[in-house]
């Protein structure tokens, strides 16, 4: 089993803890975001990773090593930071299985929600979260427990289902990220990508992640230290 961690962001809204760390190293409860993350994968039994770098790499790379919690770890050098979609495009060349789990290293969630993307029923699946302002979010407009359609953020969102960047996904997307138009801020989308791939025929479903934390803010760490302990996450 294989999965891909995208860690190359930078973190500017939590500077000044990342103006010498990169955002995947910044810790909750003593422990670095990357490392609770590859410590939740080897517990469900992925036994490789692709970790896709840019900002500050060497501490990643440095801390992480090429294997840890018994997974063999490869890196993926993103030449420019221009989005997940673009991110993701480097790991091309390491991931050797029909899908893969695709983790952006800014999220809290508990461990067992990765099992319950796993599913072969279809052919991706998506991680969403019900919140109460979905202005702040891409959504999904779904029938039953198929994505439609993604709706990226909206003054009015048509749903609550936020996307959360934790997807189950087959190894047709990668074709998919080449045929990218950047958006408004210039980066490259992974949902844009998914989308293209449900207009072609492909099925995702959705699974509904029950507590979710994305890490960007200094509240959301002071936020993050909290779920960290409720979902027994971190060293205490």
């Amino acid at each position: 089993m294989q999965a891909v961690v995208l860690a190359g962001g930078k973190g500017k809204r939590l500077e000044p803890l990342t103006f010498e760390i990169p955002k995947a190293m910044v810790p909750v409860n003593g422990m670095p975001i990357i490392e609770i993350i590859l410590k939740q994968l080897s517990e469900i039994g992925v036994k490789e990773v692709v970790i896709v770098v840019n900002y500050l790499k060497e501490k990643i790379m440095d801390f992480v090593g090429d294997n840890i919690f018994g997974m063999k770890i490869t890196y993926a050098v993103q030449k420019e930071a221009k989005g997940d979609g673009d991110a993701l495009k480097y790991a091309e060349p390491y991931v050797n299985q029909d899908k893969f789990i695709m983790i952006a290293c800014d999220s809290l969630f508990p461990t067992d929600h990765l099992k319950k993307i796993m599913r072969d029923d279809c052919d991706g699946v998506m991680t969403v979260c019900k919140v109460d302002d979905a202005r702040r979010f891409g959504v999904i407009i779904n029938e039953g427990d198929v994505v439609k359609k993604i709706v990226e953020k909206s003054p009015n969102p048509p749903t609550n289902l936020a996307n959360t960047s934790i997807h189950y996904l087959p190894k047709e997307i990668f074709p998919t990220l080449y045929s990218l138009t950047p958006d408004k801020t210039g980066e490259y989308r992974i949902v844009y990508a998914i989308q293209k791939l449900i207009n072609y025929g492909k099925i995702f479903k959705f699974q509904v992640v029950d507590k979710w934390l994305d890490i960007g803010t200094h509240e959301q760490l002071k936020e993050a230290q909290q779920l960290g302990k409720e979902l027994n996450l971190c060293k205490l």
